[in-house]
């Protein structure tokens, strides 16, 4: 590995100090959300000074996953995209072009506010079945904030109305 020049040390095992080595094939990977302009010139510098990958959400098996619930991330998706089935069958291409859905505002594109995968596992470390707080306190809040700040049309509500029965039936 190279070595760096950093504040920070170790003791090896016979007690002594050494300096913080770093190996040649490590990659950071960080996560930005981009909808969140105001932090714009941050951004720009990030981008300068790193490479950038774009991820978009695709929906999980249940072998990848255990209690990724498909249907509801369809269900939550098509408030998104309007594609959703064209996507999948794609197998999920990274450089797929996503069509925004009617529920979307204009000013938004669908990767830049789509809600992920992981809001979908609707099991708890104990398998205990989660998804109506999951709807409750994360989904629905989320999408109804999305509601209010004009990231989606009022037209989203009949979804997130249909979520919230879901979460207490």
């Amino acid at each position: 590995g190279k070595e760096v020049s950093t504040p920070y040390t170790y003791i090896d095992e016979e007690g002594n100090e050494k300096p913080l080595k770093i190996s040649e094939n490590l990659y950071i990977i960080g996560t930005m959300n981009t909808a969140d302009r105001s932090l714009g010139t941050l951004d720009y510098a990030i981008r300068r000074r790193f490479a950038f990958v774009s991820c978009k959400p695709y929906a999980l098996s249940e072998e990848e996953v255990n209690g990724f619930d498909e249907e509801l991330f369809k269900d939550v998706s098509s408030l998104f995209i309007s594609n959703y089935s064209e996507y999948e069958e794609s197998g999920w291409d990274q450089s797929f072009k996503l069509v925004p859905a009617d529920t979307l505002s204009s000013e938004y594109r669908p990767e830049d506010v789509w809600i992920g995968q992981s809001y979908f596992i609707m099991t708890d470390d104990d398998g205990e079945d989660i998804t109506s707080d999951r709807l409750l306190y994360e989904i629905i809040p989320l999408l109804e904030e999305y509601v209010q700040d004009g990231v989606l049309t009022e037209e989203a509500n009949e979804t997130i109305e249909r979520l919230y029965q879901k979460a207490v039936e």
